[in-house]
């Protein structure tokens, strides 16, 4: 098996590239995984008419880093309320991405900012920054909390919820960009996960 290098960087990052993708997508799905999807499958297109993905399985084997935040959580949920509180902001004030190990301090950071929100594990599972994508999200009649109180406002077993979270949102929208992606290049992607 011969492995082709496709390179996927600010280079092959171009205004053609994201109107393909938007045109395909035949949606607006906030996720820019769609561009590299389509430059690999457009590579592949060359070889073969079949792809195996491996969409799916961070959302089933927990693979994300919001899951590794949320097992921490269920850890600190045994201390004192007072080193919770202290390690909360602690945390919550490091510089993350500055320095070395940025995105480990993003994600530090993540994790004391909601260490006591009751809506912390939903929180940890949102990918970049919770505020901004909040504040695009401004409707008095549509608040996004409403959504994370529909999973994480309960007493179930927090994995339980983020996999139900994941499974009804997450995964529907990576599947269909997966999806259309491999269709624009005339490429049928298998996703077994």
């Amino acid at each position: 098996m011969n492995l082709i290098p496709i390179d996927i960087g600010n280079e092959e990052l171009n205004v053609d590239i994201i109107n393909k993708t938007l045109y395909y997508s035949d949606d607006l799905i906030a996720d820019g995984s769609q561009i590299p999807s389509y430059l690999i499958t457009r590579e592949a297109s060359k070889r073969t008419k079949v792809l195996l993905s491996g969409m799916g399985a961070d959302e089933l084997f927990l693979g994300y880093a919001g899951h590794q935040l949320t097992l921490m959580a269920s850890y600190f949920d045994n201390l004192p309320q007072f080193l919770k509180s202290l390690s909360g902001s602690l945390l919550s004030n490091l510089k993350a991405g500055q320095g070395s190990l940025k995105a480990y301090k993003r994600y530090l950071q993540k994790f004391g900012r909601y260490i006591n929100n009751p809506l912390r594990y939903g929180f940890y599972n949102i990918v970049g920054d919770l505020e901004n994508s909040m504040s695009v999200y401004s409707s008095p009649n549509n608040n996004p909390l409403e959504v994370f109180r529909k999973y994480f406002g309960n007493d179930n077993d927090p994995f339980d919820n983020i996999s139900a979270f994941e499974l009804n949102n997450f995964l529907v929208k990576n599947l269909h960009y997966i999806d259309r992606m491999c269709m624009a290049n005339s490429i049928e992607g298998r996703v077994p996960f």
